[in-house]
């Protein structure tokens, strides 16, 4: 058995019992469509505006921190040639003088005098090491 979805009587057709729609309330309800319909594109508008501002922002605090580093590099090229003119001149390199091979050799007579040893050495013990 079939029964009507609209008002439950059996075996019927209430579409053509049906009252004709109100326009007025037709015309409300598109009114309510269009308005949902124009305030999701400006809700994606204002989305995407949001997000070209976020983006403009981060752009901009990027060039703002590579002009404060370029500021730091200048700072310190110039405190570097500050330092630098400031600094006493290094003073001239001495010459080196050659000497002969004559004057430099050690004599028999300077050599230091091999240590006296008085205590005899004690001899190496051979075996088993800990276990012995």
């Amino acid at each position: 058995m079939a029964f009507c979805p609209d008002c439950g009587e059996q075996l019927h057709n209430c579409a053509a019992s049906a009252p004709e729609p109100d326009p007025e309330a037709e015309a409300a309800r598109a009114e309510v469509k269009a308005t949902k319909v124009a305030s999701s594109a400006e809700i994606e508008i204002a989305r995407i505006q949001a997000d070209a501002q976020v983006a403009i922002a981060r752009l901009q605090a990027g060039m703002v921190k590579d002009e404060v580093v370029l500021d730091a590099v200048v700072a310190e090229a110039e405190a570097e040639a500050v330092t630098d003119a400031l600094a006493p001149p290094e003073p001239e390199p001495q010459p080196i003088m050659i000497q002969d091979a004559s004057e430099t050799e050690a004599s028999p007579t300077d050599l230091p005098e091999p240590e006296d040893r008085t205590e005899p050495r004690e001899p190496k013990k051979r075996g088993l090491g800990a276990w012995g």
